[in-house]
């Protein structure tokens, strides 16, 4: 019959070729790849199958988990001596900054100063500019003497015990 066909003529699927193992000295597969994989798996829920799957794949593919550790503990050396050297650069920040701030509070207070000092020059200026206001004296000059009094009754003669002068 024609819609069965010969043997020969279904489509058999063409097997995959096998993984190319990685080259002596160079690895396909690194720690990154295997933080990515676990990033995609529930490894809270059942932790030790899952890493057996991944292990198991692993080296079914020429991958060993042993150079999968030492790929590990060199990520972890460069890491660790990124942040002590990080560290050290934000010390190295904080000292500067503290630096600054001990430089910004003394010209603050150097401001402080000079700006009290151009108000006392500008109030004498200003002082010595305007014409003498009665009762202001140059220094080491005398008041002219004021004469006495006017002796004034405060209230007019008439209201005096009602008689008149």
């Amino acid at each position: 019959m024609a819609i069965f066909g010969k043997r020969e003529e279904i489509a058999q699927p063409t097997p995959a070729p096998p993984p190319a193992a990685p080259k002596a000295g160079s690895q396909s597969y690194g720690i990154a790849d295997v933080i990515r994989l676990l990033r995609t798996l529930p490894v809270d829920q059942h932790a030790e199958l899952v890493v057996r799957v991944i292990r198991t794949t692993l080296e079914s593919v020429n991958v060993h988990v042993s150079d999968l550790v030492q790929d590990a503990a060199r990520h972890q050396q460069k890491l660790g001596d990124r942040i002590t050297a990080l560290q050290a650069q934000i010390q190295d920040l904080s000292k500067q900054i503290d630096t600054h701030r001990s430089e910004v509070a003394r010209l603050e207070a150097e401001l402080s100063e000079t700006t009290t000092a151009r108000d006392r020059l500008q109030h004498a200026e200003q002082a010595a500019a305007r014409p003498a206001a009665p009762g202001s004296f140059a220094p080491g000059h005398l008041p002219p003497p004021t004469p006495p009094p006017k002796l004034t009754p405060s209230r007019p003669p008439e209201a005096h015990h009602g008689a008149k002068v």
